[in-house]
């Protein structure tokens, strides 16, 4: 199975599964119709209360706007959380078994107009192309 499926796989993995809530992706008890839901009452409350203070005397308090609590809000020891980095190939090659071949393909090299890989400063030898573009 190539990498690019295996990802294919994982994304159209649905958040609600055991996958998913093993990587955090989803949180039980809630979901994006209450999340859509919230976001609606707050807004309409929020309409509501620009027309109330549109609409009253001058001096009258405006009512405190709602704030409806959502379990998924991020907390400061979540935002805390490592960044995700980039797999080495030691790791990648540990991941798959040994199957991942690492190519150096395009390392110190650049392209032409046309997108063939050649050395940097040199003719393209297949379109006779002189202008190198840029550093890949």
């Amino acid at each position: 199975m190539s990498v690019r499926r295996l990802r294919n796989l994982v994304t159209a993995i649905p958040p609600e599964s055991s996958f998913g809530l093993a990587m955090g992706a989803y949180r039980p008890g809630w979901s994006n119709a209450e999340e859509l839901l919230a976001i609606i009452a707050e807004l309409v409350d929020q309409n509501t209360r620009m027309f109330v203070i549109a609409n009253s005397k001058k001096g009258t308090q405006a009512p405190k706007p709602i704030d409806i609590q959502r379990p998924t809000r991020v907390t400061d020891a979540e935002a805390k959380e490592p960044k995700r980095r980039q797999a080495t190939p030691a790791e990648l090659r540990a991941w798959f078994g040994g199957a991942v071949r690492v190519s150096k393909r395009g390392v110190g090299r650049s392209r032409c107009a046309r997108g063939h890989f050649v050395k940097p400063g040199t003719a393209c030898a297949q379109c006779v192309d002189t202008a190198v573009t840029d550093q890949t």
